[in-house]
Order: structure tokens, then C-alpha cells, then sequence
């Protein structure tokens, strides 16, 4: 039985009986989000992912509507589902070709890096702050 709630923003949330998915993978990432004591949760995830292929999908097919343009629909679906941005890669078959590995492991390190320079630039600007505090409190004391 499908049961309707209300979301943290007020949106209608459909209860899901169950999926199926990678015990390691799913295991791993609800560790992860513990440890880093995120505000998100898996099912948040999935349905951030559901809400862009909805979004993804529904524009463009209504683009195709508006402009009265006929069009097989499973196929536009299909192909959208697989090549938007956020459908995750099939590693294995991707590794195998030792130039998109090297790719894959570029853009790896290369996202990797900017993560680390935003960190960088977010801590130094906590720390400039914690010292313009501490300076306005030690300038404020007789």
C-alpha cells in the first residue's frame, strides 16, 4: 500500500515500498553521511536524482508537445535517462579502455583538487574571522 506524507518542504512524499541496490555501496554511503553528520539522507539522494531525471524529461518532452513535434517517446526517454549527468558510469566497462581510464582518473584528481581548494578557502575565512573577533574584543577591553 502506497502512503502519501508531507516533506521537509512541504511537498508530497510517496512512501516506497522498497528497491533493490548494492548492500556495500548503500552501506558505505549511510556511513559516510553519519560520520560527516550531513543533514542529508539516502532517500534525499535518490529523490534529488528522481527530481532531475522528472525534470530532464518532462521539459523536453513538453518542448516536443509545444512545438507539435512528433516524436517516439520511449526512445527520447530512454535516451535521456542514460546520458543525463547524473547517471552514474559503468566503471567497469569505462576501465577497460585504458584512455578513458586516464580521463576518468584526470577528472577524478581534478575534482578532487577544486573540493580541496574550496575546503582551503573556506577555512581561511573562518580563521580571518575568528581573528577579527579576537582582535575587536582585545581592542575593546579597558
Amino acid at each position: 500500500m502506497d502512503m502519501m506524507k508531507k516533506g521537509k518542504r512541504g511537498k508530497e512524499l510517496k512512501q516506497v515500498k522498497s528497491f533493490s541496490t548494492d548492500g556495500k555501496v548503500y552501506d558505505w554511503l549511510v556511513e559516510k553521511l553519519k560520520e560527516s553528520k550531513s543533514d542529508l539522507s539516502i532517500s534525499e539522494v535518490i529523490n534529488n536524482y528522481i527530481g532531475h531525471l522528472y525534470y530532464e524529461i518532462k521539459s523536453i518532452l513538453d518542448y516536443y508537445e509545444r512545438e507539435k513535434v512528433q516524436v517516439d517517446t520511449p526512445w527520447v526517454v530512454n535516451k535521456i535517462i542514460r546520458e543525463t549527468s547524473l547517471f552514474p558510469p559503468r566503471l567497469d566497462v569505462l576501465y577497460a579502455d585504458p584512455d578513458m581510464k586516464r580521463f576518468m582518473e584526470d577528472e577524478i584528481h581534478s575534482r578532487a583538487m577544486d573540493i580541496l581548494e574550496q575546503y582551503q578557502k573556506e577555512q581561511k575565512l573562518i580563521m580571518e574571522n575568528i581573528r577579527e573577533r579576537t582582535k575587536k574584543l582585545r581592542g575593546s577591553k579597558p
